[in-house]
């Protein structure tokens, strides 16, 4: 997200639906700090038993996952 947001940004975010992240061809992360990288890095590792919804997305996940962290 960039910092600041454009002013003309109708949302601060974009949430997509679990159907609509697995219909996807590739799916994109892209995330900054430490923390956040953290807890995508545990959310993944627990896979489908995941307390976070994007662990359990990404364990259904068949198509190609790039993930950009900045720190």
């Amino acid at each position: 997200m960039p910092d600041p947001m454009p002013e003309d940004a109708p949302v601060p975010r974009v949430t997509l639906t679990r159907s609509a992240i697995l219909s996807a061809r590739t799916v994109l992360i892209t995330l900054k700090g430490d923390d956040n990288r953290e807890m995508l890095e545990g959310a993944i590792e627990d896979g489908q038993s995941s307390k976070l919804p994007i662990g359990r997305v990404l364990a259904e996940a068949e198509q190609p996952i790039d993930i950009h962290w900045a720190p």
